[in-house]
């Protein structure tokens, strides 16, 4: 799905996609990989996409992908307050066409 988004971003918003990346959160590491990135100051939590560029009175906007099922977790929660609190935008898309949807709000001001 964040594959997807990204192909879709930079065919549509290519001067956009130039501010948006992949947080780099998600999958499995190799216990020595997760330390080093861990001291380079990866943080557990935040959103999966990150776009810097304010609109419409926010910082800038994160999203977090999560398949039909996916949950939150507390981790997860308590960044996204976090964000909010300090004026970003933070959206859960569950499925492709509900994050292009958001995002879309967001680049066009219908936040």
């Amino acid at each position: 799905m964040q594959i997807a988004f990204f192909k879709w971003l930079e065919y549509q918003y290519p001067e956009i996609r130039k501010v948006t990346t992949a947080t780099g959160h998600g999958g499995s590491r190799h216990l020595l990989e997760a330390i080093k990135l861990k001291k380079e100051g990866l943080t557990a939590g935040f959103p999966d996409i990150a776009c810097y560029m304010p609109k419409s009175g926010y910082a800038g906007f994160f999203m977090e992908m999560k398949s039909k099922n996916g949950r939150l977790t507390e981790t997860q929660k308590n960044k996204i307050d976090l964000l909010v609190k300090n004026g970003y935008k933070v959206v859960v898309a569950y499925s492709f066409e509900e994050a292009v949807k958001v995002f879309m709000n967001y680049v066009e001001e219908k936040c």
